[in-house]
């Protein structure tokens, strides 16, 4: 197996990863709608509430897949490391 290839995917999803947060957290500072307003998850009073709910309510669908990209990127700059040397 390629561990580079393998370490340049996990660095693009862990990049995705903090581009969705930072979409988020933009979007929810942008944000002029009227407040509050009811969702899923209760009542969006502020921007904090937009964020907190764009973001930890779709928690269980990307944790896994996010600690197991943690996993392989530690692995795979441990296979690299031990390649060199």
């Amino acid at each position: 197996m390629n561990w580079k290839f393998v370490r340049i995917i996990t660095l693009l999803i862990l990049a995705c990863f903090i581009g969705f947060i930072l979409y988020n957290l933009y979007d929810s500072l942008t944000y002029s709608g009227n407040y509050p307003y009811p969702t899923i998850a209760g009542d969006v009073t502020d921007w904090k509430d937009r964020f907190f709910i764009g973001v930890f309510f779709l928690w269980p669908f990307y944790t896994i897949p996010l600690i197991a990209d943690i996993v392989l990127l530690i692995i795979s700059c441990i296979k690299l490391r031990s390649a060199v040397k």
